[in-house]
């Protein structure tokens, strides 16, 4: 494996910090909405400071707060780093399973339901329909909870899709065309998601780096040198912008990929 020694170092330190931001924003999501939204406006709140002082393990906690306070702003931003990563898993689990659209969640219609899943807002009367679909039984689990909702309001054209949904035919689910989005989302942040970086095995071991840190020209030059996967830069662009996956902002990126025929060594520029 070979790497730029430059873009080496700024990327570890990136995947440390990614490690980082994982514990703060488990934490973080604890926090009350008025408490969230300071966090992200790059200030850290008094509560989210317990919260971390409060973890079992002391000497961790007292060096995340220390890496807190030192870049607040880079840490908010490897936090919303993360928190792109967990609502685009969300998203792909969700849409397998029936219980989203990709149109809702790209035109992010799906953002005024009043269900969640996680960070993932969902559409409560387009997602009982879905389920519908799925089992043909209006008391399915959760079903009749909308169904009452929609009685209240009044909603005349809940029931006729309902109808609809009972007499559509077998319900075929929905499947990812492409292994690229799967791949995006579980290494965004390293590998699968926890970098667990440690610098000194970084010679003569293979660790990917998090694909948060490449360009879209690099992620294209990936699946294809490395993972022998036919794209198209303009398709990897697009996949990322509708999976919401946000790109870690630093000076040094990774912006190539290629591999040595020689020896299969490969080298991240």
């Amino acid at each position: 494996m070979i790497f730029n020694a430059l873009q080496k170092f700024f990327w570890t330190d990136s995947g440390v910090l990614l490690d980082t931001a994982a514990v703060v924003f488990e934490q973080v999501e604890q926090l009350d909405e008025k408490d969230k939204k300071t966090f992200w406006a790059d200030r850290v709140p008094k509560e989210l400071l317990k919260k971390l002082n409060a973890l079992p393990d002391k000497p961790f906690a007292k060096e995340i707060i220390k890496t807190l306070k030192a870049d607040t702003k880079k840490m908010v931003e490897c936090c919303k780093v993360r928190r792109s990563q967990n609502i685009a898993d969300i998203f792909l689990h969700c849409f397998s399973r029936g219980e989203i659209s990709r149109e809702e969640f790209e035109t992010k219609t799906n953002q005024s339901g009043k269900m969640s899943h996680g960070n993932l807002r969902l559409d409560e009367k387009k997602w009982a329909i879905r389920q519908v679909e799925m089992s043909k039984n209006v008391n399915a689990r959760g079903v009749g909870s909308v169904i009452n909702i929609a009685r209240r309001e009044n909603d005349p054209q809940f029931f006729i899709d309902l109808g609809a949904a009972l007499k559509m035919g077998k319900y075929e689910p929905n499947g990812l065309r492409s292994p690229v989005p799967r791949f995006l989302v579980d290494w965004w942040c390293g590998q699968k998601g926890e970098q667990g970086l440690d610098h000194r095995q970084l010679d003569g071991k293979f660790i990917m780096p998090p694909l948060c840190v490449f360009t879209d020209q690099a992620l294209d030059d990936y699946f294809t040198s490395v993972l022998n996967l036919p794209t198209q830069l303009d398709a990897i662009r697009k996949s990322r912008q509708r999976l919401g996956l946000i790109q870690l902002k630093q000076a040094h990126k990774i912006r190539a990929v290629k591999v040595n025929p020689a020896d299969d060594s490969i080298l991240f520029n």
